[in-house]
């Protein structure tokens, strides 16, 4: 027991710290564009960073489908098969980035004709030179999503988490000297995200290269696999995923378009109230990324006592977070959308939706660990079918309470989607191990 808790409180601990690092990237950003551009550059960071969520949420397939697979074959000691799937899903990460560079023009265009909320066109063209300069670090973005995964699944975190925060380090300094010394303005800010993947891809790759452990396992890679896992298999775990992802893109966009319907303070109030399930992420998906790497470890080693165990503990370890969430939220929950800025007109309007928010937290931790399970034992499938049936009870919850409430519809509705996602999987997450 001692032994799996240290073994999840290794993974888990350095993707927690990486996760925080995210949101000061952003706010960061926008500080720059709102110096050197006021307003329309706010809006145009703010539109550009929906255009590349869209984007890259969608493409996560090459972190999720890599990290399971590879855990397996790390479990079994299966050198062989942890070199493939690398260089398979770098190979995927190459062609769909080279698909997105030669049709980035459409990309930008669509992208921002459907995203933008503002008609005058200061904003639009500002988002769109942003967009057109930030694209071009999609070869790097997706690589890493591959390295991210593939060393999720080696049993590596130390690594993931230097790379994020240096990423992001590197991405303010130089979106500062870019757009603010360099006077280039909001373009700066794209330049130096730009600048920044690529610093981060480097440091995979040497980082990588620097590890005395994997550069052993690497030796031992050579010849044939033990267990091989076909391409089309391959192929057909990351098609899983994405169609899956797709439903998580298309609820969260639902939601911020109805609520738009609704009016200003309606949607000033979602994307607030978003933010609580995004700050409980930054914790629970690094016990989520502890619960995919020990779940193919574990499998690939066929260590049932092991794997229940960690099972039991994860779940334990995710309702106390989620508690604990739940106390801040309920006592501080005006400080904290004051702090993200919200007026009073948003907090009082909040007031009346924040008990389900609260409720929502607390039993959406499910989905969490059931989700980091089943990529570890790569069971996509599974992930699939209970996403897709969790996103039509979202949609038939909402259609159904529209004409009493529209808010209210929004907020049943997502709340069903996060708890179902999680329970329709519980029958499958029992399997795992048994």
């Amino acid at each position: 027991m001692k032994d799996i808790s240290k073994s999840i409180l290794r993974l888990a601990i350095p993707n927690a710290v990486a996760n925080i690092t995210v949101p000061l990237l952003g706010l960061v950003d926008t500080a720059i564009a709102g110096k050197v551009a006021g307003d329309v550059g706010i809006g145009a960071i703010a539109l550009g960073g929906a255009v590349f969520n869209l984007l890259y949420w969608n493409c996560s397939f090459l972190r999720m489908a890599t990290s399971g697979l590879v855990g397996q074959a790390y479990g079994r000691s299966d050198w062989a098969m942890c070199k493939k799937l690398l260089k398979r899903g770098v190979l995927l990460a190459a062609i769909i980035s080279t698909l997105i560079l030669v049709f980035k023009e459409a990309i930008t265009n669509l992208a921002v004709s459907i995203l933008s909320s503002d008609e005058t066109f200061r904003l639009t063209d500002a988002a769109a030179k942003y967009v057109a300069i930030r694209i071009w670090a999609a070869p790097a973005v997706l690589s890493g999503y591959v390295m991210q995964g593939w060393m999720v699944g080696m049993q590596r975190s130390k690594l993931p988490m230097t790379v994020a925060i240096s990423t992001n380090i590197f991405n303010i300094l130089f979106s500062y000297l870019f757009a603010m010394k360099m006077q280039m303005g909001i373009d700066g800010i794209a330049m130096g995200t730009v600048v920044a993947q690529y610093l981060g891809l480097g440091i995979w790759v040497v980082g990588g290269m620097m590890d005395k452990g994997l550069k052993e396992y690497l030796k031992k890679g050579v010849g044939e696999s033990g267990e091989e896992i076909s391409y089309w298999s391959f192929m057909g775990k990351n098609l899983d995923i994405l169609l899956r992802t797709m439903v998580i893109v298309g609820v969260h966009f639902g939601i911020t378009i109805l609520s738009a319907k609704i009016g200003e303070t309606a949607i000033a109030c979602t994307a607030c109230l978003m933010q609580f399930f995004l700050l409980f992420s930054y914790l629970s998906d690094a016990l989520a990324y502890a619960a995919e790497a020990l779940t193919g470890k574990y499998i690939g080693s066929r260590s049932k006592v092991e794997l229940q165990e960690m099972k039991k503990l994860l779940f334990g370890w995710c309702s106390v977070l989620a508690i604990g969430y739940c106390v801040v939220y309920t006592i501080w929950w005006g400080d904290i959308l004051r702090l993200m800025g919200a007026s009073e007109g948003v907090v009082g309007y909040a007031r009346e939706y924040m008990p389900l928010v609260i409720l929502i937290t607390a039993l959406s931790f499910v989905s969490f660990i059931a989700d980091g399970i089943m990529l570890g034992a790569s069971n996509t499938r599974a992930m699939f079918k209970t996403m897709w049936g969790a996103g039509i009870m979202c949609a038939v919850s909402v259609w159904g309470l529209w004409s009493w409430d529209a808010q209210w519809a929004l907020w049943i509705g997502f709340g069903v989607f996060m708890v179902m996602r999680g329970i329709l999987l519980l029958p499958a997450v029992k399997k795992v191990g048994a």
